[in-house]
């Protein structure tokens, strides 16, 4: 629901980035890192796309289906928007 997928045989803090949203208008929530802290996730429809941002009190390594990858480090708020 919020889009992350571990991946800590890749190392600790790596996440694929899966989002699959359904019928939902929007959600948000908090994963655990590993590190200890919390990682903050939300995202909202809007229009024919989806905004949605990602901070994390350590650094994460998001990896997209496209082959991409984004640092977010920590303190850091990450937002991009996803055409749906």
């Amino acid at each position: 629901m919020l889009g992350l997928h571990s991946r800590f045989d890749l190392g600790l803090g790596t996440y694929d980035f899966l989002l699959k949203p359904g019928s939902l208008p929007q959600a948000s929530g908090r994963l655990p890192h590993p590190d200890g802290g919390w990682i903050s996730i939300a995202w909202k429809r809007e229009g024919s796309s989806i905004a949605y941002s990602c901070s994390s009190g350590s650094p994460i390594c998001l990896r997209f289906s496209n082959g991409k990858t984004k640092d977010i480090q920590g303190g850091e708020e990450a937002a991009w928007e996803i055409i749906s």
